[in-house]
């Protein structure tokens, strides 16, 4: 709100458009990885019912890593680009 009061509109400014389209793309990848997350805790409050459920589990949570691995990766990419760009 406060981006509104001093006169940032996605539609007045392509600067502040993409601010708001970076910042609700951030907000969408949060939300999910946490989602992903919070399966991954619930399934794990559980016991497996077999060997199958297991490899299931670990194949799960191998990908969730792997999504917070390209996140961590992405932002030093971008910290890098935005940061020392000329």
């Amino acid at each position: 709100m406060e981006l509104v009061n001093r006169g940032f509109y996605m539609r007045g400014n392509p600067y502040a458009g993409f601010f708001y389209i970076l910042t609700a793309a951030h907000a969408i990848h949060v939300i999910g990885g946490m989602i992903a997350l919070g399966a991954i805790l619930r399934r794990s409050w559980y016991p497996a019912v077999n060997e199958t459920e297991n490899v299931y589990r670990a194949n799960v949570a191998r990908a969730v890593g792997s999504y917070w691995h390209l996140m961590g990766g992405l932002w030093i990419v971008l910290f890098l680009l935005l940061g020392f760009w000329k």
